[in-house]
C-alpha cells in the first residue's frame, strides 16, 4: 500500500519493483484544491534490460481512467494514457540500471470520486525479433 501522504515530488515513496502496490486516488475538495490527488513513487532497476509498467484500475473494477508520468534519472519525460484502454502499460529497454519516479493520477488529474489503483514494476524478457520474410507478395487481394 502507498505512504500517504506523496502528493509532491519531495514525498515520494519508494517502491519494490516485482511485487504489486495499490493505493486511492483521494477526492479533493473542488473549493479548496483545483487539482485531485496524485501519486508520487519511485523504485530502482536492479540490472539492465526491458522494463515492464502496469497500472490497473478499472480491470479492478475502479472507475478511474489512469494515466502516470515517468521520469528518469535525466528527467525525461514520458506520459502514458492507456491508448484504447483505461489501464495503461509501458515497456521499454534500458541499457543500465536506472532509477524512476512515476506520478499516477486520474487522466484529468482533477476532482473526483475515489479511485483504487494498482500497480507493478518489473522486468521482462525483451520482445522477440524476427529476421524472416515472407516468400509470397501480399500486395493484391
Amino acid at each position: 500500500m502507498e505512504t500517504e501522504r506523496n502528493d509532491n515530488v519531495g514525498l515520494v515513496t519508494p517502491i519494490p519493483m516485482e511485487q504489486w502496490v495499490c493505493g486511492v486516488l483521494e477526492p479533493a475538495d473542488p473549493y479548496a484544491a483545483p487539482l485531485g490527488d496524485v501519486e508520487y513513487l519511485s523504485f530502482t532497476t536492479p540490472q539492465p534490460g526491458w522494463v515492464e509498467i502496469n497500472l490497473e484500475a478499472a480491470a479492478r473494477g475502479s472507475a478511474a481512467d489512469m494515466q502516470f508520468v515517468l521520469y528518469d534519472e535525466a528527467d525525461s519525460v514520458t506520459v502514458s494514457d492507456g491508448f484504447l484502454t483505461t489501464d495503461p502499460m509501458m515497456r521499454f529497454p534500458m541499457s543500465t540500471p536506472q532509477s524512476f519516479t512515476l506520478v499516477l493520477g486520474e487522466t484529468t488529474f482533477l476532482f473526483g470520486d475515489e479511485y483504487d489503483w494498482f500497480l507493478l514494476t518489473s522486468l521482462v524478457k525483451a520482445p522477440v525479433e524476427w529476421s524472416g520474410y515472407e516468400a509470397e507478395s501480399n500486395n493484391a487481394y
